[in-house]
Parts: structure tokens; C-alpha cells; sequence
């Protein structure tokens, strides 16, 4: 999976985020715990990705990207 971020994006770490710390926002549509594929977006973007630590990393941009790269393997159940 490789995100591509056109321009500079902004970047910021914090161990506490307002809102809900996993997810993306596409405009004004906010999905937690999940990424839609394929994805091509313009326009405002928040990604907002939560380490084994409880430190938050928090990316925005004007557009987004997703360009999938190798072969599909199946990982685990996901029920959110």
C-alpha cells in the first residue's frame, strides 16, 4: 500500500486527539477504523493513524491517493 500525499502535507504526533483517533476524513465524510479502496481524493484529507504506544499521528492534505503494490494476502478477521 503506498499513500501519496500531493504538496507538503501536515504532520503532527500527540499522545490525545479530540476526535476519534482512527480514521480518515475525505471532505465531509469521516470513516473510522477504515480506508476505502481504490482511493483518489481532492480536496480536504485527515488521516489520523494510532501506534502500539497510544501516540497519534496525524496527517492532513489537500488530495489523496492509495495506489496498491504487491499481491493480496489474507491477514485476519476485521469486525469493527
Amino acid at each position: 500500500m503506498r499513500f501519496a500525499w500531493p504538496g507538503l502535507p501536515h504532520v503532527s504526533a500527540s499522545p490525545k486527539v479530540h476526535r476519534d483517533q482512527r480514521h480518515i476524513k475525505l471532505g465531509d465524510e469521516f470513516l473510522r477504523n477504515e480506508i476505502p479502496i481504490p482511493l483518489s481524493h481532492k480536496g480536504i484529507v485527515e488521516l489520523g493513524l494510532e501506534s502500539w504506544n497510544d501516540e497519534v499521528v496525524l496527517i492532513a492534505g489537500n488530495s489523496a491517493e492509495l495506489e496498491l503494490i504487491g499481491e493480496p494476502k489474507y491477514v485476519e478477521e476485521f469486525r469493527p
